[in-house]
C-alpha cells in the first residue's frame, strides 16, 4: 500500500502488504473490505456478591456467574469459569447462555486488600482462539465506625452500635454529623490508620483536631470473629450543638 498519511484502502494501512497473490480483483476488494472482529465481552459479573467484603468474610457456596458476549465475526458456543486467584477451572466448556450457577472455592478474606478473582474465557470456534472477559473482583476492607453516642464505647459490640460505618478503603476524609442531641462524639480506626485532622466545617472551619483524643486501643470482632484491634478517638463538648454540626475528618 503506498498511501498519504492517515489513508487506508479497507482494513489495509499505509506501507502494508495485503496478501492478494493469485485473487482477483474481486477478491481482493473483498478482502480488503471485510475484516475479521473477534468476539468480545460485554460484562461479566456474579449476581448477588458484593465487590467490597469486610475482612474475616468467607466465600463460599454456589455462586451465579452471569454475562454477554458480542459474537463479531466469530462464534462462541460455550465458555469457561475460571478462578484466578487458585488457578483452577471451576466449569469447563458450559453453554454460551450468558448464566451458570458454580460451586467456588472456599476462601476466607482475612487481611486488608485480600482479594478474590474469577473471569469467564470464551472459545472462538472459527478461530479456535480463546478470548477472556473482564476480572471480578471481590476486596477485603475494614470498617471504621463512628458517630454521636450517649456513653464510651468499651467493647466489639458497643463499637459496632455507633451510628455510622464504612469501609476504609485508604487515606482520605469523611464526615461525623453531630446531631443536636449527644455530647459526644467517637471514632474508632482500624489497625494502621489514625485521625491526621479535624475540621468543623460548621465553624468557620475551625481546626478541632486536637479535641478528638486519643482514648487507647479497643478489640473489634471482624466478619470471621477475630478480634481487631482499633483506636479510639473520642470528643467531648459541654452542651449539644443547637444545629447539626459536620466535622470533616482526615485519616492518614
Amino acid at each position: 500500500m503506498v498511501l498519504s498519511s492517515g489513508k487506508t484502502l479497507g482494513k489495509y494501512s499505509n506501507g502494508e502488504t495485503a496478501p492478494w497473490a493469485g485473487l482477483t480483483a474481486v477478491q481482493a476488494l473483498q478482502d480488503a473490505a471485510i475484516e475479521y472482529i473477534p468476539p468480545v465481552f460485554t460484562s461479566f459479573s456474579v449476581s448477588g456478591q458484593a465487590t467490597t467484603v469486610e475482612i474475616g468474610t468467607t466465600l463460599s457456596g454456589s455462586k451465579t456467574f452471569t454475562w454477554s458476549i458480542t459474537d463479531n465475526s466469530g462464534e462462541v458456543n460455550d465458555i469457561d469459569i475460571f478462578d484466578i486467584t487458585d488457578n483452577s477451572t471451576l466449569i469447563a466448556g458450559t453453554p454460551n447462555d450468558g448464566t451458570q450457577s458454580v460451586s467456588i472455592n472456599t476462601i476466607q478474606l482475612n487481611s486488608n486488600g485480600a482479594t478474590q478473582q474469577w473471569r469467564a474465557i470464551a472459545h472462538d470456534s472459527i478461530t479456535g482462539n480463546n478470548i477472556n472477559s473482564s476480572t471480578f473482583t471481590v476486596t477485603a476492607r475494614y470498617y471504621r465506625y463512628f458517630g454521636p453516642s450517649a456513653v464510651e464505647p468499651v467493647d466489639s459490640a458497643s463499637v459496632k452500635a455507633l451510628p455510622s460505618s464504612a469501609f476504609q478503603t485508604g487515606t482520605g476524609n469523611f464526615t461525623l454529623n453531630t446531631g443536636t442531641t449527644e455530647t459526644n462524639f467517637y471514632v474508632a480506626l482500624p489497625p494502621g490508620y489514625s485521625i491526621s485532622q479535624v475540621i468543623d466545617l460548621d465553624a468557620l472551619n475551625a481546626n478541632i483536631t486536637a479535641q478528638y483524643v486519643n482514648l487507647g486501643t479497643i478489640t473489634v470482632l471482624d466478619a470471621g470473629s477475630t478480634g481487631r484491634s482499633y483506636t479510639l478517638y473520642g470528643m467531648t463538648v459541654g452542651v449539644p450543638y443547637s444545629s447539626n454540626h459536620r466535622h470533616q475528618i482526615t485519616i492518614s
